[in-house]
């Protein structure tokens, strides 16, 4: 059972679930829509890091034509060149909900960390504009 007063504490998401632990989802302003679907980011990201391959990972929105966002996922190999973009896809596609699966995954040499040693999320969407990643 959470307290009443659990709001006051911080201001982002959880996802509860009966039998188990809350679960933070990450922030409020990192949420996707993608075709009317919340997607968190970090809820990707954690299906992406038990990927036996992947050491780390990002997700980032992406615009697209119909669906408004859609996930993009910027991974970091434990072993390079063993993984393949469409192998990640159907991992995530097998064991994550359909609609936030990464439509795209960039292989990266490392993710971009900002001062308090997080992730650089404006740096690493600025990367995937660069790159020129779309949907």
């Amino acid at each position: 059972m959470l307290p009443d007063n659990l709001g006051y504490l911080f201001d982002a998401p959880l996802r509860l679930a009966p039998s188990s632990p809350a679960v933070l989802m990450g922030r409020k302003d990192d949420m996707m829509n993608v075709a009317g679907e919340n997607v968190y980011p970090k809820e990707v990201e954690d299906l992406l890091l038990r990927h036996p391959n992947l050491r780390d990972a990002c997700v980032v929105p992406a615009p697209h034509g119909t669906k408004g966002e859609v996930p993009v996922a910027l991974v970091v190999e434990r072993e390079r060149g063993r993984t393949s973009e469409d192998d990640v896809k159907r991992y995530c596609l097998e064991r994550g909900a359909p609609y936030a699966h990464p439509r795209r995954v960039v292989f990266v040499e490392a993710l971009p960390l900002g001062g308090t040693g997080k992730l650089d999320r404006t740096a690493l969407k600025a990367q995937a504009r660069e790159l020129g990643v779309r949907a």
